[in-house]
C-alpha cells in the first residue's frame, strides 16, 4: 500500500508556543499600525527636505505630458506605498494567524512570509537612498513596463490588454525618446541597466555578500518559492519531520521554523518600511518607537536561538 504524506498537526506543545509570539505578535501588528496610520495622515505630501521632495525638485527633465507620464516621482510614492501596504498586511496576517492555532499553521506561513517579502521587494528597490533621480526615473519606468506587459497577458479582458498595449508604447516611445535601451522581454525588461529585483536578489541583498549568506538565501529562496508555486519538492519538506529537524527555520513545521519565518518577514518589512518613511519624510517617534521595539524582539529570539557553551 502506498504511502501517502499528509500534513500533522499534532504540536502538544503549539498552544505554549503561541503564547511565546505574543510579544513579537503585538510588536509587528504594532509597528504596522504605527507605519499605515503615517502613511494614510501624509499620503502624497513628502516632507520638505525629504529625498523625495529633492527628486520632485530634478524631475522637471523627466515629465512627459505626450506620454501621459506628467508625474515621474509621484509614480515612484505611489506604486512604493501600495506595494508596502501589502507587505504590512502579510506580516499582519501572519501575526494573527499563529495566535489563532493550534492546529498551527503549515503551508501558510512559507506563503504569507514570501507574499510578504516579494510585495516590499518593489517598495525597497524603487526608493533606495543611494541612487541619483535619474536612476529612480529609470526604474519606476521598468517598473511600469512590468505592470504593462501584465496587462497584455489577461487575454481574456480585451479591455485591459488593450489598455496595456497602449500603455507599453507609451513607455518604449518614452524611454526611446532619451535613448534608454530597453534589454529583455516582459518582466525581464530592463532600462539603461535598472532592471526589476528578483526575489533571490532581494533576499541575497538583505542576507549578505558571504558565500554562507548567500547560501542561506538561496535555500530560503528555494523553499519559500516551491511551497508558494506548489511544487512537491517544497510541500514534502514542510511536512517531513526528517528534513525539519535537519533544516530548521527553513523548512518545516516546528514551532521555531514557524517563528522564523515571522522574524524573516517582519525583519525585511520593518526595513522596507523604515527606508519608504525616510525617502517620503514621514518618519516620526510613534513609527521610530515601535521599530525600536521591535528589533529588540527580533535580536532577542536570535540570540536565544545561538548555541551555548554552558558558560
Amino acid at each position: 500500500m502506498p504511502h501517502v504524506p499528509t500534513p500533522k498537526f499534532d504540536n502538544p506543545d503549539y498552544t505554549t508556543f503561541a503564547l511565546t509570539m505574543q510579544p513579537l505578535v503585538d510588536l509587528t501588528r504594532g509597528f504596522v499600525a504605527a507605519a499605515q496610520k503615517v502613511m494614510n495622515d501624509r499620503a502624497r505630501y513628502p516632507g520638505a527636505d525629504s529625498h523625495m521632495m529633492e527628486d520632485i525638485v530634478n524631475e522637471a527633465p523627466f515629465i512627459d505630458v505626450d506620454r501621459d507620464f506628467e508625474e515621474p516621482i509621484a509614480n515612484v510614492g505611489m506604486i512604493a506605498s501600495l506595494a508596502l501596504f501589502a507587505g504590512q498586511e502579510s506580516v499582519d496576517a501572519f501575526a494573527r494567524l499563529i495566535l489563532h492555532g493550534p492546529p498551527p499553521p503549515v503551508f501558510t506561513a512559507d506563503i504569507l512570509c514570501r507574499t510578504a517579502i516579494d510585495a516590499v521587494r518593489t517598495t525597497w528597490w524603487l526608493t533606495d537612498p543611494r541612487i541619483s533621480t535619474t536612476r529612480r526615473v529609470k526604474r519606476v519606468v521598468a517598473e511600469l513596463l512590468y505592470s504593462a506587459d501584465e496587462m497584455i497577458r489577461l487575454k481574456s479582458d480585451t479591455d485591459v490588454k488593450h489598455r496595456g498595449a497602449k500603455r507599453l508604447e507609451q513607455l518604449l516611445d518614452y524611454a526611446g525618446k532619451r535613448s534608454w535601451p530597453i534589454d529583455g522581454r516582459d518582466a525581464h525588461r530592463s532600462v539603461d541597466g535598472e532592471a526589476r529585483l528578483t526575489f533571490r536578489q532581494f533576499l541575497e541583498a538583505h542576507f549578505g555578500s558571504g558565500t554562507e549568506a548567500k547560501a542561506a538565501a538561496h535555500g530560503v529562496w528555494a523553499h519559500l518559492s516551491a511551497v508558494t508555486h506548489g511544487s512537491h519538492h517544497g510541500l514534502i519538506q514542510s511536512i517531513d519531520p526528517t528534513t525539519a529537524e535537519d533544516n530548521v527555520g527553513i523548512s518545516g513545521t516546528t514551532n521555531v521554523a514557524i517563528s522564523s519565518r515571522l522574524e524573516l518577514a517582519m525583519a525585511i518589512v520593518a526595513s522596507a518600511t523604515m527606508q519608504f518613511l525616510a525617502y517620503t519624510g514621514w518618519r516620526n517617534a510613534e513609527v521610530d518607537a515601535a521599530n525600536a521595539a521591535l528589533v529588540i524582539e527580533l535580536r532577542r529570539l536570535a540570540i536565544s536561538r545561538m548555541p551555548h557553551d554552558g558558560r
